[in-house]
């Protein structure tokens, strides 16, 4: 069978001889063609930025004067981009078989259109900029899933480890903003954290 040309264009050709018994290219704890703290390292980032921003965003748009229309608005913004884009983005990535790129280029968009979100205070420079930060944000997850699945082929049963910092991520990162206005953890955060 052919390979898509996604995964091709997101697996580094080394000979076994740059290689080496052991590559040097992995780090303490990875297994051969296995780059697991990378992996768990991307999946703890995206999610802690996950749970740093859904849990508050409302609270942070009603700051800014937006009634109950305006804020349910703007959240459902995201949750349609997360139908359309991972598509759309996906579509891209197979087509042009530059996964990685386009990993890249929504991660770059991301932080850009974050960074201009923190300027507005309209509602609808906020809902503009919301669709573009959640459009940018949903197409960096689908093609990094390939490439974890693609490192994962020859050990499927370790995706689960390496997904799991997806949640410890989230869960920290909700937990840690919600600290300086809730000093005593409530049971429920501390069920969510153990079980993590």
């Amino acid at each position: 069978l052919k390979r898509p040309r996604l995964l091709n264009s997101l697996t580094p050709t080394l000979s076994r001889r740059e290689r080496g018994p052991k590559s040097r290219y992995l780090h303490k704890g990875e297994t051969e063609g296995v780059p697991y703290w990378r992996l768990s390292g991307f999946y703890f980032f995206y999610f802690a930025a996950l749970g740093s921003l859904l849990p508050y965003w409302p609270l942070y748009l009603q700051s800014l004067g937006f009634d109950h229309g305006q804020i349910g608005t703007v959240i459902a913004i995201i949750a349609a981009t997360k139908i359309v884009a991972p598509n759309i983005w996906g579509w891209i990535a197979d087509r042009t078989g530059r996964g990685l790129t386009v990993i890249r280029l929504g991660s770059i968009c991301t932080v850009a259109t974050f960074c201009a979100i923190a300027r507005f205070d309209d509602f609808l420079a906020m809902a503009l900029g919301t669709l573009l930060y959640s459009f940018f944000w949903n197409a960096i997850l689908p093609p990094f899933e390939a490439v974890t699945l693609h490192h994962m082929r020859s050990r499927p049963e370790r995706y689960s480890k390496v997904r799991l910092w997806g949640s410890i991520g989230s869960s920290s990162a909700c937990w840690r903003w919600a600290a300086p206005w809730n000093p005593i953890p409530s049971p429920i955060c501390l069920m969510w954290w153990r079980l993590c």
